[in-house]
């Protein structure tokens, strides 16, 4: 079955079945845990700091309620791969998240750090605003590895999707400052800002300044147009010469070769990359699936491809210069652990967060 023998709006319908179930597929093996060998001598609770370009965040874990995921936590801090990581995703009233990824400027490339075999998780405390918890894959309970986040609002929705996300400590109240300002920054998605083979990978990147556009943009391809019904919405996909799927970025290898709607032609310089003869075909999304739409000439592929090139190239250094660093996790010495202490005093800790009506230190701090 060819798609480039259906034209308009007929659902690319095996083909996307396959997909899906294949992503299902891949989501929902759960996956085998690493072996998890406690130091029992950790102290309890452990106070740990989080360096970022935005300022310190004080942190209370929590080795009595997750000993697999603090020792995890600890064996990322303590061999140094969390410094020099960046926070990749912020989402309003919800949750920032980091430990993941890295960026080095000498290379100007991101990579996913290098990552222990996966933790067993531990659910059981409710994932309330201040509270660190680990990420993980769709579907596979245990299998969080670097990845965590800090909850922003109280977000007793994941104690119970796939068995409730594991909650290993909290953040400090008065650090709580800082983790808000890093969740209140511009945010780009990375599919259109970087030139990276990880750029889908950062679709709610915060960034220090956002980037921003020379006088007359970039022509044609804008991300941020607002589509209009049916067959002119803007986002399109290439699909590849045999007419049988979607083509893929050369760059991330994933299945979406951006297409825009608005593109006529005129602004091309150049041939398409793609091979063209006199058009290809494309599909668009309407917010159900991948549907067929009305081909493109060569032009219109080569403008919309230059456009939006032209935006990676643009916003890709001013991206990667602002992003929110996190230079490095550390568990402070003796003498600043006042500091940290002190920090932590507008939290008393697990038993008040389980109880939270009960006043902490004479004040009626809520977190």
């Amino acid at each position: 079955m060819r798609i480039s023998t259906l034209r308009g709006p007929r659902l690319l319908g095996w083909l996307l079945a396959v997909h899906s179930l294949a992503a299902v597929t891949a989501t929902t093996a759960d996956a085998v845990p690493g072996p998890c060998t406690v130091d029992p001598g950790l102290p309890n609770p452990i106070y740990i700091e989080l360096q970022t370009s935005m300022g310190a965040i004080a942190v209370e874990l929590w080795p009595e309620v997750a000993p697999c995921t603090v020792n995890n936590f600890l064996a990322y801090m303590e061999s140094g791969r969390y410094d020099g990581t960046f926070i990749h995703r912020t989402v309003d009233n919800f949750v920032i998240q980091g430990g993941g990824y890295a960026y080095d400027e000498g290379s100007d490339s991101f990579a996913s750090i290098v990552r222990d075999p996966a933790v067993v998780n531990e659910p059981g405390e409710s994932n309330l605003r201040a509270t660190i918890a680990m990420a993980r894959v769709g579907g596979q309970v245990n299998s969080a590895t670097s990845e965590f986040f800090i909850n922003l609002a109280d977000n007793t929705s994941l104690d119970t999707v796939d068995e409730g996300f594991t909650v290993f400590g909290v953040v400090a109240e008065a650090s709580m400052n800082v983790v808000n300002d890093i969740a209140i920054l511009p945010r780009v998605d990375g599919r259109w800002a970087l030139n990276s083979a990880l750029r889908e990978t950062f679709s709610e990147l915060p960034v220090l300044v956002a980037p921003t556009d020379p006088p007359g943009g970039f022509g044609c391809f804008d991300p941020f147009a607002l589509p209009e019904n049916g067959l002119s919405g803007w986002l399109r996909a290439l699909v590849d010469v045999t007419g049988s799927f979607l083509e893929p970025d050369p760059l991330t290898g994933g299945p979406y070769y951006y297409m825009s709607n608005s593109c006529d032609g005129s602004g091309a310089t150049a041939p398409p990359s793609v091979p063209c003869s006199t058009d290809r075909d494309v599909a668009y999304a309407n917010g159900i699936g991948w549907f067929l739409d009305t081909p493109m000439t060569c032009e219109r592929v080569a403008e919309s491809e230059e456009s939006l090139a032209a935006r990676r190239d643009s916003h890709h250094p001013q991206v990667t210069a602002n992003l929110v660093e996190v230079t490095t996790i550390y568990m402070p010495e003796p003498t600043q652990g006042a500091l940290v202490l002190w920090a932590l005093g507008s939290v008393c800790g697990l038993a008040w967060l389980r109880d939270r009506s009960r006043p902490c230190d004479g004040d009626n701090l809520s977190i």
